[in-house]
């Protein structure tokens, strides 16, 4: 009976040793960051990969500080009151050494007041007093609005860092999308139109005025037949012997002989 009882308090002493190990011996795996709370306190320290060994009954709460993707959807007005879908990819990651701020500020549910109100006014801003067309024909310029607002308005917390933003192509009214489509197509026609027109004018004006230029080069080249260097030159080129660089003597004769001089040295 006696051995009976000490094998009972042994397995009792046991249970309460493991139970006070398993309160206060912690791990916090890699890509994670851990805040402690202790009777409503939390501690200053963020605690990363490796073990933690905390007072017992504290609470241990992790947090992923690896790059992370939000998917969103939000339904809009445009500036012709049409719904539009909007829906995209946002990547972040958490700051390091934040987690108990991250705690004590924000709460476990970050997304939920950070993300998701700031990515939704910054959407409606850039998105929702555009026109259909616009949201249509200019998704990388609506693209860089968002994320700089995004980046502006959650980066100086120094709590998240945002890292990129993908944007998915808008959905409409299956007959409204049809209609834009359409009228998209035609204002592209319509400027590609313009652009060769303003092309086909710029080819003709820069044909005239190198036309001129030559013009004015042939009397300028009848002209400069005195100087020396373009004799030369103009010799060597009509007997195939210009490569490119000047000769490396020169005879000059005017009004006598001259002595033989370096050129190019």
């Amino acid at each position: 009976m006696k051995k009976a009882k000490i094998i009972c308090s042994v397995i009792i002493a046991v249970y309460a040793i493991s139970m006070v190990v398993v309160n206060v011996l912690h791990s916090v795996r890699p890509g994670y960051e851990a805040a402690v709370e202790w009777m409503g306190y939390v501690f200053e320290e963020s605690h990363e990969n490796g073990p933690l060994v905390t007072y017992p009954g504290s609470k241990v709460i992790l947090f992923n500080i690896q790059q992370q993707k939000h998917e969103y959807e939000m339904v809009m007005k445009t500036s012709s009151m049409q719904d539009v879908t909007v829906s995209g990819a946002l990547n972040f990651n958490m700051c390091k050494g934040v987690a108990p701020r991250m705690y004590k500020e924000v709460g476990v549910d970050y997304k939920a007041v950070l993300i998701t109100p700031i990515l939704e006014g910054a959407l409606n801003e850039t998105v929702g007093k555009q026109s259909p067309e616009f949201i249509v024909s200019q998704p990388e310029m609506i693209r860089e609005a968002v994320l700089y607002i995004l980046k502006d308005q959650i980066e100086p917390t120094g709590l998240l860092h945002i890292n990129d933003l993908r944007l998915f192509k808008p959905k409409f009214d299956e007959k409204f999308e049809e209609a834009i489509k359409d009228k998209v197509v035609a204002q592209q026609v319509a400027e590609k139109a313009k652009f060769e027109t303003e092309r086909v004018k710029q080819e003709a004006l820069q044909m005239r005025e190198k036309m001129e230029a030559e013009a004015y080069g042939l009397k300028l080249k009848s002209r400069a037949l005195n100087n020396p260097l373009i004799v030369r030159y103009e010799y060597a080129k009509a007997m195939g012997k210009w490569e490119g660089k000047l000769p490396q003597t020169l005879v000059v004769g005017q009004n006598g002989t001259m002595p033989v001089l370096p050129i190019g040295k």
